[in-house]
């Protein structure tokens, strides 16, 4: 296993001296590609291992990745120094990266801080070409809403690798949730006589970005986001959090929903996907891939972002016994879930196939996709300072309410405008 190091560099060419013909020195260099690749932390043991492989097969290529730093100055100052290279035409090769998360607390800077605007900035290149060629969009078991996140005017820019969702884990004894709206699962919830129920429903704030998505069209630079229904729906969940504040003194504990996860699950557990306020099946961009307008070598950028979708390396491992390459099983980090159901069962290595399945039928069913911008980030904290705000007497919810609704909406608006 090599040391993780920061960059990793290509090694040196060895030129051989042909003594036979009666002369010495070196012969024609064969000419070198190098890829430079950015990448997350989290992400670089699988980027490394398609860097390996990608090298293994192809003798002209290189591979340099460059790890971001994961937090502080370090990683703004990196950022900052990239974002200049970016704008002048010298960014990398290869973008590897995490995308914002709900549900995290810290404040964490990105390279490509609005995946969106940086899909008209023109600093991405289009990879439909190479796409159209590729059996794997032909054969895949690849959720396709995925790839809508990462289409702008028509064109494909980005390709997601992993996504979040946000699942209702329902064991044994608790009710079968109806309806097909937050809205109808709340009042479900607000209904019920099972204090294991509400005690779940108290948590849906960690989702607060997902509960009206789509919120905006990029494209035709319109805002969806719904300012009194948002309104509406925060007031009647703040009336069932109040009415079962006394049940959790009562209850002892309780378990909230959760985003999807690889590990965690008892046997036999069945998962909801949960819907948004009207109904729609939502998930986020965990990671992403995307190749720089400024590469020189955007086929084989495009070839190596594959690397961590398609089953070539497996392939090859069956084919070619003798050599020793990385195996990649289609998915890239344990956070974030996979987007083919096939790598479902790979990610989820010690759940039984039960569990395994029902992630596949949450993943079948997403059919909103978005990347979480400053918008969504605003949703979720402003709703978890609202969770303890609400005891201050001198608070005045629907004005605070009304308060995170305008700002929101602020906040789209100006990320459409920009």
């Amino acid at each position: 296993m090599r040391e993780r190091k920061r960059f990793r560099k290509a090694t040196a060419m060895v030129c051989l001296v042909s003594l036979a013909a009666g002369f010495s020195g070196c012969g024609e260099k064969e000419e070198k590609k190098t890829l430079r690749v950015i990448t997350d932390q989290r992400l670089y043991d699988k980027v490394d291992m398609a860097a390996r492989f990608m090298e293994g097969i192809h003798s002209r290529i290189r591979v340099e990745i460059q790890t971001l730093p994961g937090e502080g100055p370090e990683r703004e100052t990196e950022i900052e120094k990239l974002r200049t290279e970016i704008m002048a035409g010298k960014g990398p090769d290869v973008y590897l990266l995490e995308s914002d998360q709900d549900n995290i607390a810290e404040v964490r800077s990105y390279l490509l801080e609005n995946p969106y605007q940086a899909m008209q900035s023109g600093a991405l290149a289009p990879l439909d070409e190479y796409m159209e060629g590729d059996t794997y969009w032909e054969n895949s078991t690849y959720n396709e809403a995925f790839l809508k996140a990462g289409r702008f005017d028509g064109r494909q820019y980005i390709i997601p690798l992993s996504g979040y969702w946000f699942v209702l884990a329902q064991k044994s004894g608790i009710d079968e949730m109806e309806g097909d709206t937050l809205w109808e699962w709340i009042e479900q919830a607000e209904a019920s006589s099972d204090i294991q129920q509400k005690m779940a429903f108290r948590g849906i704030w960690q989702g607060a970005g997902r509960w009206m998505q789509p919120a905006v069209d990029y494209e035709n630079q319109e805002v969806f986001f719904d300012k009194e229904e948002w309104k509406e729906f925060v007031k009647q969940w703040v009336s069932f959090l109040e009415s079962t504040d006394a049940m959790i003194e009562e209850s002892g504990s309780g378990f909230s929903l959760n985003f999807i996860e690889s590990v965690g699950y008892e046997p036999g557990t069945t998962l909801r996907l949960i819907p948004d306020m009207n109904g729609h099946k939502v998930a986020s961009v965990g990671s992403y891939g995307a190749v720089g307008m400024s590469s020189d070598y955007k086929e084989e950028s495009y070839e190596l972002i594959m690397l961590l979708l398609n089953e070539r390396t497996r392939k090859y491992k069956e084919e070619k016994h003798d050599r020793e390459l990385p195996v990649l099983d289609g998915w890239i980090d344990f956070s974030g879930a996979p987007l083919q159901e096939n790598a479902v069962q790979n990610w989820m290595s010690s759940a039984d196939e039960h569990v395994a399945q029902e992630v596949v039928e949450c993943l079948r069913e997403i059919e909103n996709v978005y990347f979480m911008t400053e918008a969504e980030w605003n949703l979720y904290t402003e709703l978890s300072a609202l969770i303890f705000d609400r005891y201050e007497p001198s608070i005045q919810m629907e004005q605070k309410i009304s308060e995170i609704a305008d700002t929101t909406w602020n906040i789209y608006k100006k990320l459409v405008s920009e």
